[in-house]
C-alpha cells in the first residue's frame, strides 16, 4: 500500500499539508488519525483552512529563509479526513461530502466483507488501479459533459447549496467511473 500521500493529522505540519495538496491531482491527500480532542486548536485550524482553502482553490505561500524567493502551493488534490470525529465547521461541511463508518452501525455481511477487504489488499490494489487506468483514459471534455449531463439529471434541485450539489455529482461521477471498471 502506498502511503506517501497519508499524513498523521497530529504529526503534520502546515509545510506538509500544502505539500500534500499541491503534490498531484491524481492521488487524494489522506489525513488519518484525525482526533481534535488531541491535536491541538493550532492543529485543527491548520486542517480546517487547508479543507476551506482548498475547495475555494485558493494557493498558499511559503516564505523560504533567504527571503528571495517565496514558494506557492496550488491546491490540487482531493483530501480524505480519517479519524474518530469530523469538521465541525460549517464552512468545511457545505463544502465537504462525508461518509461516515461507524463499526457499531455495521451489519454482520457488511462487516464479513470488510474483514475481507482488510485481509486481502490485494484485492483494493487491483481495484484503485483499474480506476486510475479508466480514468487516465478519459478526456477532459468527456468528463466535463459527463459531469453536467449528471448535474442536470442526477441532482436533486432541492439542494439550494451550489457546493453540496457539486460534491454530490462528484460523487456520482466517481461512482460511474466505478461502474464503468466493473463493465
Amino acid at each position: 500500500m502506498d502511503t506517501s500521500s497519508v499524513l498523521d493529522a497530529s504529526e503534520s505540519t502546515n509545510f506538509a499539508l500544502h505539500r500534500g495538496i499541491a503534490s498531484s491531482n491524481l492521488m487524494p491527500l489522506i489525513i488519518d488519525e484525525y482526533k481534535p480532542k488531541q491535536i491541538g486548536t493550532y492543529k485543527i485550524n491548520s486542517i480546517s483552512n487547508l479543507l476551506r482553502n482548498s475547495y475555494d482553490s485558493h494557493k498558499s505561500i511559503k516564505g523560504v529563509s533567504t527571503l528571495s524567493k517565496n514558494r506557492e502551493f496550488i491546491s490540487r488534490a482531493s483530501i480524505i479526513l480519517s479519524g474518530e470525529a469530523g469538521i465541525d465547521e460549517t464552512a468545511n461541511i457545505e463544502r465537504s461530502l462525508r461518509a461516515v463508518f461507524a463499526a457499531k452501525t455495521l451489519d454482520s455481511k457488511t462487516a464479513e466483507s470488510m474483514e475481507v477487504l482488510k485481509i486481502n489488499r490485494k484485492l483494493l490494489n487491483k481495484l484503485g488501479r483499474s480506476i486510475l487506468k479508466g480514468a487516465l483514459k478519459l478526456k477532459e471534455e468527456d468528463i466535463k459533459r459527463l459531469h453536467q449531463t449528471i448535474s442536470s439529471n442526477l441532482v436533486d434541485k432541492s439542494f439550494s447549496n451550489y457546493r453540496v450539489r457539486n460534491s454530490i455529482a462528484n460523487c456520482i461521477l466517481g461512482m460511474s467511473l466505478l461502474k464503468k471498471v466493473f463493465e
